[in-house]
């Protein structure tokens, strides 16, 4: 009797010892599932933020986007169209400000769209013929927007500052003549960004596929720094210290005429007398 009971004894103890190891086994595994679970919610919510942040970003940028898109389009396409059905409207000024308003909607049409996109992306997808025709066009549109409010200033500090001697040649044929030097000339200086634009592939660690930037590929750095100090002269210096000299002549000429207007008729005789 006291061999089966001793027998039954240790039979009872081995089961309540692989009771207890399998329920510390069920209770470890339980752990390490629970904890894998939590580490994973904790790096997709993580993840899931930056997305949400990432998105609400991308979402802000296309609305302005779009907002600047819409403005330039509808607000030069009225300037358009509203001059060119209006024969009585096709002053010197005006044919100007048209050339003006078609070189800002190209820009808005070629720059806004192709910028976001890329922006969004952070890869150039319209291919090598798109990358060499983009920047060209939006080079060339800025090129003519600038040049063309020079021709404004000095259409219009020869109208106020030397009007009869700008009569004979302040005419429309003359203003299309000069519309059509600055489409040429633009369209000429800004070759070297069409012919040597190129696309180049873009490290993205842990992505199999491949982005592409669109840049320009000089021969050297001399020749690259070179053209970008002649478009800042030729974009942004010159064009600036022209139209200020010009709208400094005209503010002068316009300040003298008022202030001859407002002496009453003794002091214009006696100025008069005086000269």
């Amino acid at each position: 009797m006291e061999l089966f009971e001793v027998s039954d004894t240790l039979e009872y103890s081995v089961i309540l010892m692989n009771t207890s190891l399998s329920q510390t086994e069920t209770l470890e595994h339980v752990n390490e599932s629970l904890s894998l679970e939590d580490i994973n919610n904790i790096s997709n919510s993580s993840h899931l933020t930056t997305q949400i942040s990432l998105s609400t970003a991308d979402m802000t940028k296309m609305v302005f986007y779009l907002l600047i898109f819409i403005l330039a389009v509808l607000g030069n396409a009225l300037v358009i169209v509203t001059l060119a059905q209006n024969k009585m409207m096709r002053t010197v000024t005006n044919v100007f400000l048209m050339n003006l308003a078609i070189s800002d909607l190209l820009l808005g049409v070629f720059c806004m769209p192709f910028t976001l996109v890329g922006s969004l992306l952070r890869n150039f997808i319209f291919g090598d013929v798109m990358c060499r025709l983009i920047p060209y066009l939006q080079a060339v549109t800025v090129s003519v927007s600038v040049w063309t409010l020079v021709s404004i200033s000095l259409e219009r500090f020869f109208a106020i500052c030397r009007p009869f001697r700008s009569r004979q040649w302040q005419t429309i044929s003359h203003s299309y003549k000069v519309i059509m030097c600055i489409w040429m000339i633009s369209l000429l200086t800004m070759l070297p960004i069409a012919l040597l634009s190129r696309l180049f592939p873009t490290r993205t660690p842990g992505k199999c596929k491949k982005k592409y930037k669109c840049r320009e590929k000089w021969p050297n750095m001399t020749s690259e720094r070179a053209f970008n100090l002649y478009l800042d002269a030729f974009l942004l210096v010159v064009p600036l210290v022209a139209m200020s000299l010009t709208y400094t002549c005209i503010i002068n000429t316009l300040y003298r005429g008022v202030k001859f207007g407002e002496l009453n008729p003794g002091e214009l005789r006696s100025r008069y007398a005086s000269q």
